[in-house]
């Protein structure tokens, strides 16, 4: 009855087939055709294209699609385009930098009487173009270190990123696992409802002959009733697993998405030691290698801010230019340099430019010294605090591994005790309320048992997030 549901799709797609003059096998492979197209146009052709189409994706192409389209992902890489442009406005050293200025006003004609003129409205109109260029040569190191700032960001950005695609893929694999949760719990839920079915149907035929008391019938009656409520929660949380993978993946809205293996599984994984996972987090994990960044960048500041007082030495030029409509009387000095409406001037020389402030300069280097100080402490902390996540993720998955072990073991013990019950009452010699009894207890440790592969995969899937280990990193290039 689990495959139920899958059965009856063939079917359908059967009965459509014969209509359209093609065998059930034929449908079948047009079906499975079908469904390999669309997964292999998902890496290939633009998401909003599939807007509509049902897909049914693996685990493995359901990590790819969310490196690949997932939105924070996306967001990540204009980050990285952010830091790249400030990496190039850091390089300045022989780019020129051009100032500009025009003006336009009106002016007394008689510069003899020029209030009297200008206030009779005697005027002309005055139009004044400035030019500037300067091409920064040298800064004593501190086009260097804007250089090496501008470079850690970008760094920075791109680990900010691989953080965004392990946490991504943490959770596309829980978001997996959880669809295969409710399914496989559906298909337990929907197994035991036939078994109670089958058993009420009996015991009304022989509640007829008065052998069996109404009383035990009603309980197996709210015992599958009970059980079709976990049935509709396991089915609703399908449905919100499901929405949430899609959102991962980044498929459009309104895009039907199934998995196309149904069946939990746990990983047949060997946990390695946990110094293997500290190291690998203390080397691998973007967090770790961001606090060792932030650091570098302090220490950077530090030093710049140290440097701020020495000069700028640069070459550069300039071209003024006025003029005026209308002839100006009373003028005393006519040169370009002494002219204050018509001139043209212009000149190129090195510049040596400066600010030198003692007491404030000394206060904020010691504020960027103990800036650094701050984050050097900080960073310990933050790489304590990582080894501690590693640790804690490693026991949980080491005891969700153990409780698989026992889940199982349960399963089979229960399982057992379902078959001599139902053995017992075909013979005869057993009653409704024991049937019931063994009924739920297979129920319960079957969903026990489903619950604690879940756990156990999901475990694995936050140990890898937590050690920074990002499956298919090539698909986020």
């Amino acid at each position: 009855m689990r495959h139920m549901s899958r059965i009856i799709g063939r079917v359908l797609l059967g009965v459509a087939a014969s209509m359209m003059g093609l065998s059930a096998a034929h449908a079948d492979e047009a079906r499975q055709a079908y469904l390999m197209q669309v997964r292999s146009a998902l890496l290939d052709s633009p998401l909003h294209q599939l807007r509509g189409r049902p897909v049914a994706l693996s685990l493995d192409e359901c990590v790819r699609l969310a490196l690949a389209h997932n939105a924070k992902i996306g967001a990540s890489d204009h980050a990285i385009d952010a830091a790249k442009a400030q990496q190039r406005e850091a390089h300045a050293r022989g780019w020129p930098v051009f100032e500009y200025e025009y003006r336009t006003a009106p002016v007394p004609r008689d510069l003899s009487d020029a209030a009297g003129s200008f206030f009779s409205g005697d005027l002309a109109w005055f139009h004044s173009l400035s030019l500037k260029v300067g091409i920064p040569l040298y800064a004593f190191g501190k086009l260097s270190i804007a250089q090496a700032l501008a470079e850690r960001g970008v760094v920075a950005e791109h680990e900010k990123k691989r953080k965004e695609g392990a946490s991504a893929v943490a959770k596309v694999r829980q978001l997996y696992y959880g669809v295969q949760l409710a399914e496989e719990l559906a298909g337990v839920s929907q197994e035991a409802i036939d078994r109670l079915t089958e058993r009420i149907e009996i015991d009304r035929d022989e509640a007829r002959k008065k052998r069996v008391s109404p009383v035990e019938q009603l309980r197996l009656q709210i015992v599958r009733a009970e059980i079709e409520k976990q049935l509709a929660e396991a089915r609703t949380k399908q449905r919100l697993a499901l929405e949430g993978l899609r959102i991962q993946v980044g498929l459009p809205e309104m895009t039907p998405v199934t998995v196309t293996s149904r069946a939990l599984h746990a990983r047949r994984v060997s946990l390695a030691s946990i110094d293997a996972y500290l190291q690998e987090a203390r080397t691998g994990r973007p967090d770790a290698r961001l606090v060792d960044i932030g650091v570098e960048a302090k220490a950077l500041e530090y030093q710049l801010e140290r440097k701020k007082d020495l000069p700028d030495i640069g070459v550069g030029g300039f071209v003024d230019m006025g003029r005026t409509i209308g002839s100006i009387r009373g003028i005393t000095s006519t040169d370009d340099f002494n002219h204050p409406f018509r001139y043209a001037r212009a000149g190129v020389g090195v510049q040596l430019k400066g600010r030198f402030d003692p007491h404030g300069g000394a206060a904020r280097i010691r504020k960027k010294r103990s800036e650094y100080y701050k984050v050097t402490l900080e960073r310990d902390l933050a790489k304590e605090g990582i080894a501690l996540e590693v640790r804690q993720t490693f026991l949980e998955a080491k005891a969700a591994h153990e409780q698989v072990m026992r889940a199982d073991e349960s399963r089979e013990l229960a399982r057992r005790m379902f078959f001599l019950t139902k053995s017992n009452n075909e013979l005869g010699i057993g009653d409704s309320r024991e049937y019931a009894d063994a009924v739920q207890m297979l129920l319960m440790t079957q969903g026990r048992y489903f619950e604690a592969v879940f756990a156990w995969n999901s475990a694995l899937a936050s140990l890898d997030d937590k050690i920074g280990l990002v499956p298919y990193a090539e698909s986020m290039e």
